[in-house]
């Protein structure tokens, strides 16, 4: 004969049971949640002139505006004319 818990009227076995069951139940919980969560896709800290529009949907005079403003200043990277801007630049003006 197993164990009595005190202040309960269930046995050693019992109360395992019991916990088994709770245990199993918030687990399966867990992973039906984390099942429906997308992973986010990896961002990318340089972004194109495109890229950006797509990002924070704006226009191409949006971008051209805030350029000519100063209040976003992209970067040059090589020899070529293509304008690059950074996440964390954009995200602190568009957030």
């Amino acid at each position: 004969m197993g164990k009595q818990i005190t202040g309960f009227s269930l046995s050693e076995e019992e109360f395992k049971d019991m916990i088994r069951d709770v245990i199993a139940d918030e687990l399966c919980s867990f992973f039906d949640k984390i099942q429906n969560v997308k992973p986010q896709p990896e961002k990318k800290e340089k972004m194109t002139r495109k890229e950006v529009m797509e990002e924070y949907s704006i226009g191409s005079t949006t971008l051209y505006n805030l350029k000519k403003e100063k209040k976003i200043v992209p970067r040059k990277f090589g020899e070529g004319r293509r304008d690059y801007y950074f996440r964390d630049e954009l995200d602190r003006h568009f957030k």
